[in-house]
Order: structure tokens, then C-alpha cells, then sequence
């Protein structure tokens, strides 16, 4: 049997404990007096002798080939003046005047970057950009005369050809506050795709920055330096487009507003995309004056639009394809049905002409597409329902996205009743599918559509993705890009053989309204589109050029195709005349490389 501990026990358990803890304190307590008030100057000294400070190594954005790999874009040294706040010996108010006298710049230029400085005190105040290569190296000279001030060599984005592929790179410049915050892999000042290609891949571009450790001592001498963490370069992108035929390509539309986009309809790899006017990239990589901006956003010809992906125009008599593919698929028509054409189609109390005067007699749907007849088409649009036309429509591509890799490709339109009364509240009349079957009205397509729809054609439904990635290359490892392909259901195979016989007949045979895109030995086929700007109230109307947006699309050759081309040249007259000689030097020079590489 246990006896219970007595109160005398418990108090002197309790004395012990108490005595352990004024030990323990007293301990802790002479330790601090030792550093802080016996050893302070030695302690100080040690900790002044050496800082470790960690330096971000920016990782270099990839670059940019063609599909041949020459280079398009290039990585050039910049150098930056940084104000690191945290090596300042003085405050700021006190060296800001002998600073600008020393730099040569005015010191409220000064004062306003340092007021733009982040309130994070390890955060570098950039007080001057892009000095020069014989400036970095004074500055660097004096640099301890100025605790603080350092030298960041970085790399600018320089496009090697500076206005020829301007929409399709699109620019980088200085990540926004909400890109910040949205990612937090950057950092203030770093620079990130804005639009076009180096939007879209921005992240395979963008490498990972890496991490120099540096030993420095209280004089501001760096004792030892060293990469803890290597950055790793950014990945290189190869473009499907051509160097050389996008360059033919600019110079054959000789600066005139329009677009220029041609494909590979095995791929669906664009060779070509142009939009003109253009405008310089390299402006978008250093500062420029409000002036410049106004010039350039108010500069004729609105340079900024890319007109394949953003502009949306009326595709003329090009769209003839599709009401043709439509009548032939819902029974409208047959291959062997013919209209008479007098030169003009009544409809209730109005009149809708033909281009040509006197009209072209009987025709089929060969002929008529051939000859670009309206009153064929007209005659199609009364059995036809507009429903069902803007059906195919859909199905080749219009008043879809193409899902090309970029941004901002705008949809197009393809009217339908719904769509009309849900805009006016007013019911659809069939005059307004006449208008439609030719490829007027309310209809708007963007030519990249259009292109993606010649291609359906050319390859009896097969749908391929138009893009610009060709492939990507990280380190030594490339990856080609292959997108999927999709089809269109329920086209009978012998309606795009019908239609690839009339697109033959219109460049190759005589009197074609497509001619002159003929290119000897490659079986061109193609369709022309004259598409009216304003209803014409006059004869005169008809002749004036500036009211009339031209058009060629095609495809060559007319046998497993290879490539599919569309050419806009806003306001100047007949597709014929103006886009056609555009599509036959493309189609020409195509072939030619074509031959080069395999003579055989």
C-alpha cells in the first residue's frame, strides 16, 4: 500500500522548478547581453563584412523562323540604368541633384521614375532605359562613386523585317497590372506577347528566369558570385508562312488596302497572310509620343486592322460556290438544269440585272459559274430557302471562327429570317435571298473564310484547320504541329467535281472571268467576286471603281490540290482586273519554288 505524498513533497517539487526556470532565463538572458551590449561592434562588423543578395537572371525569349528557317526575329542588348534602393549609402533626396548632373538628364525626369518605384524596397527603380553601349560603360566606371546605381545589360525584341509580317507577329512590350496578378511567374517590367504570334504563344516563347547568389561586403565589393539556379531559354517557333511569297505578296499589292492569305490545303499551314497597308513593329518595342500614336491609329488605310482575321466585307460573286453547293445538296437543282438568261430576273416590281448586258442565254450550273451569271443564281434562290443556304454556308466555314492560332478573329455573318427579326423585328423578303446568293446583302465574311472554304472544295469536304505553328522547338527536341482535320457531311462527292470543272473553266477557258490568275502547266481554279460597297442608283455608279471591293479565290492545281488562295483589293473595281494577276504571281512563284525543289 502507497502512502499519498505529503504538501511538504509538492512545495518542493514546485521550488525546483521555479529555480530551473530563473536558471534557464537568466542564460537566455546573458547570451543576448554578450551579443547585443559586450560584443556589439564585433557582431556588427561581421554582419556588415558580408550580405548575400540574389540577383534574377532573365531568361531569353525564343525565337521566330519561317517555315525554311530564316530568322524573323532577333534578341538585340539593351542597357538600362537601375537604381537598387537598397545599396543607396544616402537617402534619395540628397544625391538626386549630383545624379542628373552626372547622367545629364534633368532631375525632374529623375524624380518622376523614382516616384514610379514600387513599394517594395528590394524592388530596382529603372531611372533610365536603352542607354547607350559607350554610356553603360562610363556609368559602369563610376559606379562606386554612386552606391546603388547599377547597369542591367537585357535583350529588346527586334523584327528583322520590320513591316512584313506585322499582323501576323503582332509585339511584346511591358506586362499590365492585371497580367501581374494574373500570372505570378512575372515580375514588374517584364515583357510578354501583346498580340499576334507572340500573344498566342506567349508561354512556349517565355522561358524560366534563373537565380545568380551573390557575396557582397559592406563596401559594395562582390566577393563571390555564382548561378544557383540556371535560367532556361525560351522555346523557338517555325511558321508555316513563306518568306519569300509573303514578300511577293506585299509588293503585288502595292501598298493598296487588302488581304492576301494562301494555304496549304494538305495541311492547312498558311504560306501567305498579309494585310495592307502595314506598319512598323519595331515602333512597338522603344517608347513613342502620343503624335506618333495618333499618326498611326488615324493613318489612311486603318494599318492596324488585320483584314484576314478582322475584316469583314461581302465576298461578291465568290459565294456563288457555296449557293451552288447548297442548290445541288437540297435538290434546288440538278448538274443538268438551265435557266435562260435575258441580262435581268423581275421579282415582284423590281429588277435584278445581270453583269452582262444582254444576258448569257441558257446556261447550266458550269456555265453559270463560268460566266458569273446572277440571273442563274437568282433563279436558284426562288426554290431555294435561305435556311438552307445559310446551312452550307455554315458547313464551308462562313460565319464560323476558322479556329486559326490567333487572336481576334471575328465571325462573319450569314443572314438568316431568325437573324433579322431578333436585329429589326422585321420578316425576311425574297429579295434578300437574292441578294445572298450572289454574295451581297447582309452577308460578311473575312477572307480567312474564305480561303478555308476553296480548301473544303478543293479537297471534296475535307475541312483542315488554317494555322501558323509549324513547329516548336524546345532545346534540341522540335515538334512538328499537325492540327485535326473535320469533314462536311452529306456534300455528294460528284457536286465538288462539278463545281472544281466550272472553277477550272473560269481561268483556263475563254471569256472566264478569272483569266488572268491562269498559270501555264499548274491547272489553276478560281472564282472572281466584284462585290458592290453602295446600292447604284445610276449607270455612272457602275463604273467607279472606289465602290467595289475585288476578289479572287481559288486553288491549284485542280488535281490533288496543294495550295488554295484568296486576294482582297478594297475598292479597286473588278475581281478580275485587280485581285486576279495578285493570285496568278503567287500562284506563278509557287509553283516555280515547287519545281526548284523537285524538278522532277
Amino acid at each position: 500500500m502507497r502512502l499519498a505524498p505529503t504538501p511538504l513533497l509538492f512545495q518542493g517539487r514546485i521550488l525546483f522548478l521555479r529555480v530551473l526556470v530563473i536558471i534557464g532565463f537568466l542564460l537566455v538572458t546573458g547570451g543576448y547581453y554578450r551579443i547585443q551590449i559586450l560584443n556589439q561592434e564585433r557582431y556588427e562588423r561581421l554582419g556588415e563584412k558580408y550580405r548575400i543578395k540574389k540577383r534574377r537572371i532573365k531568361a531569353t525569349r525564343g525565337l521566330i523562323y519561317d517555315r525554311h528557317e530564316r530568322l524573323i526575329t532577333q534578341n538585340m542588348p539593351t542597357y538600362d540604368l537601375l537604381l537598387r534602393r537598397d545599396e543607396m549609402e544616402q537617402p534619395w533626396r540628397k544625391v538626386k541633384d549630383e545624379l542628373a548632373e552626372f547622367l545629364q538628364v534633368d532631375v525632374a525626369q529623375l524624380q518622376r521614375k523614382y516616384d514610379s518605384r514600387s513599394t517594395l524596397l528590394s524592388q530596382p527603380v529603372k531611372l533610365i532605359e536603352n542607354i547607350t553601349f559607350a554610356e553603360s560603360m562610363r556609368i559602369r566606371r563610376n559606379l562606386k562613386r554612386y552606391p546603388g546605381l547599377a547597369v542591367e545589360t537585357t535583350e529588346k525584341r527586334y523584327y528583322t523585317y520590320n513591316t512584313l509580317f506585322s499582323h501576323v507577329l503582332g509585339y511584346v512590350s511591358v506586362a499590365s497590372e492585371s497580367a501581374l496578378r494574373r500570372n505570378p511567374r512575372l515580375r514588374l517590367g517584364d515583357v510578354v506577347g501583346k498580340s499576334g504570334i507572340e500573344l498566342a504563344y506567349d508561354d512556349m516563347l517565355t522561358g524560366i528566369d534563373g537565380e545568380r547568389t551573390i557575396l557582397v561586403d559592406h563596401r559594395g565589393i562582390y566577393h563571390s558570385t555564382e548561378v544557383t539556379a540556371p535560367p532556361v531559354p525560351g522555346g523557338d517557333i517555325f511558321l508555316t508562312l513563306d518568306l519569300d511569297l509573303q514578300q511577293l505578296a506585299v509588293e503585288a499589292l502595292e501598298g493598296r488596302p487588302g488581304s492576301v492569305v494562301m494555304m496549304d490545303t494538305r495541311t492547312g499551314g498558311l504560306l501567305v497572310c498579309v494585310s495592307s497597308p502595314t506598319f512598323d513593329l519595331n515602333m512597338f518595342t522603344q517608347r513613342f509620343t502620343q503624335k506618333e500614336w495618333d499618326e498611326l491609329i488615324n493613318r489612311e488605310g486603318n494599318p492596324l486592322l488585320n483584314r484576314p482575321l478582322q475584316g469583314a466585307y461581302a465576298p461578291g460573286s465568290v459565294f456563288k460556290v457555296v449557293t451552288a453547293l447548297s442548290a445541288l445538296k437540297n435538290g434546288a437543282i440538278t448538274p443538268q438544269t438551265t435557266y435562260f438568261c435575258n441580262g435581268e430576273y423581275k421579282l415582284h416590281n423590281r429588277i435584278f440585272r445581270c453583269h452582262k448586258r444582254g444576258g448569257h442565254g441558257h446556261v447550266d450550273v458550269t456555265a453559270a459559274i463560268k460566266g458569273s451569271c446572277n440571273v442563274f443564281f437568282y433563279n436558284i434562290a426562288r426554290d431555294l430557302d435561305i435556311d438552307q443556304l445559310a446551312k452550307t454556308a455554315h458547313e464551308m466555314g462562313l460565319g464560323e471562327k476558322t479556329g486559326v492560332d490567333l487572336h481576334g478573329e471575328k465571325t462573319g455573318l450569314v443572314p438568316t429570317p431568325a437573324w433579322k427579326r431578333k436585329r429589326t423585328g422585321e420578316i425576311w423578303y425574297p429579295g434578300q435571298t437574292l441578294s445572298v446568293s450572289i454574295g451581297q446583302g447582309s452577308l460578311q465574311t473575312t477572307p480567312l473564310q474564305l480561303l478555308s472554304m476553296m480548301a473544303t472544295v478543293a479537297n471534296d469536304g475535307r475541312v483542315v484547320r488554317p494555322h501558323l505553328l509549324y513547329k516548336s522547338r524546345l532545346g534540341m527536341e522540335s515538334k512538328l504541329h499537325v492540327p485535326e482535320s473535320g469533314a462536311v457531311e452529306g456534300m455528294m462527292p460528284e457536286y465538288y467535281t462539278l463545281v472544281k470543272t466550272a472553277l477550272w473553266q473560269v481561268v483556263n477557258k475563254e471569256k472566264g472571268t478569272g483569266s488572268t490568275a491562269r498559270v501555264a502547266g499548274f491547272d489553276v481554279c478560281g472564282k472572281t467576286g466584284t462585290a458592290q460597297l453602295i446600292t447604284f442608283s445610276s449607270e455612272a455608279d457602275h463604273k467607279v471603281d472606289r465602290y467595289k471591293n475585288a476578289w479572287f479565290a481559288g486553288f491549284a492545281p485542280r488535281e490533288n490540290t496543294e495550295v488554295a488562295i484568296v486576294v482582297l483589293v478594297e475598292q479597286a473595281g473588278a475581281g478580275g482586273a485587280k485581285a486576279g494577276p495578285v493570285a496568278q504571281k503567287l500562284l506563278e512563284a509557287y509553283a516555280r519554288k515547287k519545281k526548284e525543289v523537285d524538278p522532277t
